[in-house]
């Protein structure tokens, strides 16, 4: 028998013949697998004209067990597949992935890690427009674990035309058996961060645009520029920034505007609405209730004396005197109390603490242990800014 090599990490192709799909048998050395892929497609009740399937069933082999994962796809008209199988951490767990597209462009992709030669529980992550991968994933966080990259395809035409590469994308990373969407967490914070350095310029270039195609790009860029800062703790910023230039999308078809919101309002709410920002104001990212909504230090956030100190450290002068209205009509009363609960901190006996006296106590204290939190305080004076 004749077998394709499938390399770790690297998407391959599904070829087609005049005839239909070929059954194709491929092997991957690393991690001692063999997969037999055949393919189907059948009209389900044709005399009533029911759906149409295209069903790909992949036979897993590996040293002692032979396993059966079948994909339908129902009304998709799926025109190619990709497969390929990547080391998903340290232990050398192997992911099974399988890309297909459909005529309408859109591309699906599905998962399964192998567990002690056992396939595990299905993924399915998020669909997109676009191209299939080469290749799979990648160590975003340099801590040995392969996390997947997935574009956020409602964002495509929802704020103006936008490449797909220009999507905000979502953050898979390995949870116990499975993948789990963990764009939220910290884990994907500084991801977020370089993403957005890379994104600003569009949105923040001062210049105003004449043309409405132009226009129409700015307003995509922004909205995705709005929604990295949100993932990156940046969002004050970001909302700064679209009160800015909302003035520029005052007139034309701009999705999103209407006669009851502002352009910046719109975009604010869409974000709150596919869980970029909290639903609460209070729950916002610059609140005691970060954690609520980020999740806890052991998935990764930011702990909120580190957010606090970080503040202190950078400075008092960017914090508000006055309540912030919130684009939803509500008021942020939580900054007017900077100078007490930033800025003028004392000790037990009434002295006041330096920074570097905080910084320590933390370090050694409920940080001890925390590597993520221990590497933000000993860099606070290098830290990104954060408003």
């Amino acid at each position: 028998m004749r077998y394709t090599i499938l390399l770790d990490g690297v998407m391959a192709d599904i070829h087609q013949s005049r005839e239909g799909w070929q059954h194709t048998d491929f092997r991957n050395v690393k991690h001692s697998l063999v997969l037999s892929v055949s393919y189907s497609r059948h009209v389900v009740d044709p005399g009533h004209g029911g759906p149409v399937d295209d069903v790909l069933t992949l036979q897993v082999e590996g040293d002692a067990s032979s396993q059966s994962w079948e994909i339908i796809d129902r009304n998709r008209a799926v025109t190619a597949y990709r497969i390929g199988i990547a080391a998903s951490n340290d232990e050398a767990q192997p992911v099974l992935v399988v890309q297909r597209r459909g005529k309408d462009g859109q591309v699906h992709t599905n998962l399964r890690i192998m567990i002690s030669g056992k396939l595990g529980e299905e993924t399915i992550l998020p669909a997109y427009s676009g191209n299939m991968w080469d290749e799979i994933g990648s160590d975003i966080d340099q801590d040995g674990t392969l996390e997947l990259i997935v574009p956020d395809a409602r964002f495509s035409g929802a704020f103006g035309p936008v490449a797909t590469n220009s999507l905000p994308p979502f953050v898979y990373t390995l949870q116990g058996e499975r993948y789990r969407d963990a764009s939220r967490s910290g884990l994907a914070l500084y991801y977020y961060r370089d993403l957005l350095s890379a994104s600003a310029q569009d949105c923040i270039d001062g210049q105003r645009i004449a043309t409405r195609k132009a226009r129409e790009a700015r307003a995509a860029n922004c909205a995705t520029y709005a929604a990295l800062s949100a993932r990156a703790g940046n969002w004050a910023s970001a909302r700064h920034r679209l009160r800015e230039i909302r003035g520029q999308f005052r007139a034309g078809r701009f999705p999103l505007r209407s006669e009851e919101k502002s352009w910046d309002e719109a975009v604010t709410a869409r974000l709150i609405e596919w869980g970029y920002l909290p639903t609460d104001p209070a729950t916002r990212w610059w609140s005691y209730k970060w954690t609520d909504f980020y999740g806890d230090e052991q998935e990764g956030s930011i702990p909120f004396e580190v957010q606090q100190l970080i503040y202190d450290w950078q400075g008092c002068s960017h914090f508000s005197n006055e309540p912030t209205e919130l684009p939803d009509g509500t008021t942020n009363e939580y900054v007017v109390d900077k100078i007490e609960q930033y800025c003028d901190l004392f000790d037990e006996q009434g002295e006041r603490t330096t920074l570097d006296e905080r910084r320590d106590a933390l370090m050694q204290g409920r940080y001890a242990n925390d590597a993520e939190a221990r590497y933000i305080l000993y860099n606070l004076d290098n830290y990104l800014r954060v408003d």
